[in-house]
């Protein structure tokens, strides 16, 4: 992980994946949301729940017609994975900077917390992958019950982590420059 987390902390790759994610935000994102509207009857959207029981997604899923739930499963597997990635990616370089900034002396930067945005951005494709499956399956065969438990589970999971990768992805860059600042006005730290 130290590999990684000192190459998602280099300035170079956080600007990258914010470049990527404001890209997304730009271009992908709004075509995301139309399609989303325009195949997603009401009150049959998995991903925007925080949380759902396995009754509930079967619930859902019925509401939908072939044509729909063919177009949100294209929808998953384009634009709603591309924005995970995009996500994921500057989450966890957020992450990696901030955490190089807050590190001092002879404690190093505590890589390990990365698995929190990876976690967020690794459980949103489950769930993508989980609804994908559950909308092209038979709602009546062996398989409905655990694919709506796992559209389900993933939901659940997705917003445990992203939630909290958002966060940090703010607060930890933020803490970072603060520390940093201080180490150099005192004239003791890495930075002076």
């Amino acid at each position: 992980m130290e590999r990684i987390g000192r190459a998602l902390a280099r300035r170079e790759t956080v600007a990258v994946a914010a470049i990527l994610l404001a890209a997304f935000a730009a271009f992908g994102m709004p075509r995301m949301r139309a399609l989303m509207e325009e195949h997603t009857p009401a009150g049959g959207s998995f991903d925007t729940e925080f949380f759902y029981t396995p009754a509930q997604a079967s619930d859902k899923a019925s509401l939908y017609g072939d044509a729909q739930a063919a177009a949100s499963v294209r929808a998953h597997w384009t634009y709603d994975l591309a924005f995970p990635l995009c996500y994921g990616f500057f989450s966890a370089s957020a992450w990696a900077f901030g955490l190089s900034l807050l590190a001092s002396g002879s404690r190093g930067p505590r890589f390990g917390l990365l698995l929190v945005p990876i976690a967020g951005s690794a459980f949103d494709l489950c769930e993508n992958a989980a609804v994908s499956l559950f909308l092209a399956a038979d709602p009546s065969g062996p398989a409905a019950g655990l694919l709506a438990a796992a559209a389900s589970a993933g939901t659940a999971l997705k917003w445990l982590f992203v939630m909290p990768a958002f966060a940090g992805a703010v607060c930890l860059p933020a803490a970072g420059a603060l520390a940093s600042y201080g180490r150099r006005r005192r004239g003791n730290g890495p930075d002076a």
